[in-house]
């Protein structure tokens, strides 16, 4: 895997959590229980090089 930015090779992987973005009517609609949706894992790589950072598309 390649940084898409410089090109180098040193790239390292994560895994982060993240919850979906809504906008502010969803907000104003379920509020609270929003905080209780499920979050879900997101691969990103870092290069070790630039500092460029980008998510992995996962296929389904």
């Amino acid at each position: 895997m390649k940084c898409p930015k410089c090109g180098s090779e040193r790239i390292q992987m994560t895994v982060s959590q993240e919850r979906k973005k809504h906008g502010c009517l969803w907000w104003c609609f379920f509020g609270i229980f929003g905080f209780l949706a499920k979050k879900q894992n997101v691969s990103v790589c870092i290069c070790q090089d630039c500092g460029h950072n980008w998510k992995i598309q996962q296929s389904k």
